[in-house]
């Protein structure tokens, strides 16, 4: 089910930014309750959470985070621990008040999900490092100099949930991660050399499918000269 996404026309309305300034508090009860239905009726047939994890085609990890609230759960984990645990609807009705996920605005839960179902996802970017590629310095840097001014409990809300994405370079076998970047993102040295000095470094991927390509500041003719962009595909569809 091979697909193609290539990055959008620049109308990013359907999906805003990552980094904008529009995020607010998150609420957690909806993913710790979700987790504990999991957990509930994965004990019920006698699983563990290595033993379940095959069968509903996530890692032991994925499994674990997302019985303790910390991960927002795929759509197809939904659907395959609901058969897999003959839970008479409860999975299925318990992910249906999933509507937030912690350290996420609003606007950005959409992309964030599709974000754990693509098969291909492709990013161009002229104004900041995107999210799945930033380091920790550089996250923190854009959170506290964001205005209006977050809270510590924001800003560590905020950089635990672009760690948890970020774990899809290392966890996604069948995705492949596309990024254009403008080279002035790392000519800018946002939060200074020493937080810009690792920018540049590809991320600890294993042998997962991840390309990168820097447009330099004089390359003339490019192939994306337009806003901030992405697209991703799922099913042999694309999503922008």
């Amino acid at each position: 089910m091979a697909a193609n996404g290539t990055g959008g026309n620049g109308d990013m309305a359907a999906f805003p930014q990552e980094d904008g300034d529009h995020t607010e508090p998150e609420r957690l009860d909806s993913l710790r309750t979700f987790g504990e239905v999991v957990r509930a009726f994965r004990k019920r047939a006698g699983l563990t959470q290595e033993s379940l994890a095959p069968k509903v085609r996530y890692s032991p990890e994925t499994v674990a985070s997302i019985e303790q609230g910390r991960r927002f759960p795929p759509r197809d984990f939904v659907e395959s621990a609901e058969e897999v645990l003959d839970a008479f609807g409860t999975v299925k009705g318990a992910a249906r008040h999933l509507t937030r996920r912690p350290g996420l605005a609003n606007w950005f839960h959409q992309w964030a999900q599709l974000e754990t179902e693509a098969i291909n996802l492709y990013t161009y970017e002229c104004r900041l490092i995107p999210g799945l590629l930033q380091t920790e310095a550089y996250a923190r840097t854009l959170f506290v100099n964001q205005l209006p001014l977050l809270s510590d409990d924001q800003i560590e809300a905020q950089w635990a949930a672009r760690a948890e994405r970020q774990r899809l370079l290392r966890e996604r076998p069948g995705t492949t991660f596309g990024f254009i970047l403008e080279e002035h993102l790392f000519m800018r040295q946002t939060g200074g050399p020493e937080v810009t000095a690792h920018t540049d470094e590809t991320p600890r991927t294993g042998t997962r499918p991840v390309r990168g390509v820097s447009l330099g500041a004089a390359a003339g003719r490019q192939p994306v000269a337009r806003a901030s962009s992405s697209a991703t595909s799922r099913f042999g569809a694309t999503v922008r």
